[in-house]
């Protein structure tokens, strides 16, 4: 049995338009999962100073096509004889004469770099 003109007509219509809101929304960037990774760009990575001196670390975190993430950075020195970390200036500061690496982690992304720090005397 075939359909009455009226009733083709308004399939064939709902198929065009129902093919073009799917092209519409069939972008490659909408449709199609980011692959690249967490990109962490710490400032300085590695670093040497002298015993009394600091510095401030600046993170930036990227994500796909380079878009700039937004977290909460905080740093954590695996020696804590040889640098330390002050929260309240953001700076990490040397200590005593050695080399040791600080913890970069975010509360939402983790642990996401680390920054070798050597101390001089």
């Amino acid at each position: 049995m075939r359909m009455p003109w009226n009733a083709r007509r308004l399939y064939w219509g709902l198929c065009v338009v129902a093919t073009l809101a799917a092209s519409a929304t069939g972008c490659t960037h909408v449709t199609e999962a980011c692959t690249l990774t967490l990109k962490a760009v710490v400032v300085p990575m590695d670093t040497t100073i002298a015993v009394g001196q600091s510095f401030r670390p600046v993170v930036t975190l990227l994500g796909c096509q380079g878009a700039v993430l937004q977290d909460v950075i905080s740093f954590h020195p695996l020696d804590t004889t040889v640098v330390a970390f002050d929260s309240s200036t953001q700076r990490v500061s040397g200590i005593a004469p050695g080399q040791t690496g600080v913890i970069v982690s975010g509360t939402r992304y983790g642990s996401v770099a680390q920054i070798l720090v050597t101390v001089t005397p």
